[in-house]
C-alpha cells in the first residue's frame, strides 16, 4: 500500500509532502484469519504527528480484523 501525503493551499496547487508504503498490509490482508468466513474485511487505522522540524511522520499503523467464532452450549443436566 502506497499513500501520498498533499497539502492544499488556498489559490496554489497541491504540493505533496511525503510518500509513505506500507509493504506488509498485502500480506496481513490475505493470511488465513482475514480470508476466513466470518472475518471482518481488514480495516487499517493510520496515526500521524508532526516533528518539531515540521515534518509529517506515521507515528501508529494499526490493522484490525474481526472474527466471528459459534460454539455450541451444551447445557448440564443435573437431578
Amino acid at each position: 500500500m502506497q499513500i501520498d501525503v498533499y497539502a492544499v493551499h488556498p489559490l496554489q496547487k497541491e504540493e505533496h509532502l511525503a510518500t509513505y508504503v506500507l509493504d506488509e498490509i498485502d500480506e496481513i490482508a490475505s493470511n488465513k484469519i482475514a480470508t476466513k468466513e466470518g472475518s471482518s474485511t481488514p480495516k487499517l487505522s493510520l496515526q500521524f504527528e508532526l516533528t518539531r522540524s515540521h515534518l509529517l511522520q506515521i507515528n501508529k499503523a494499526e490493522i484490525k480484523i474481526d472474527e466471528s467464532v459459534r460454539y455450541e452450549v451444551k447445557q448440564n443436566k443435573t437431578n
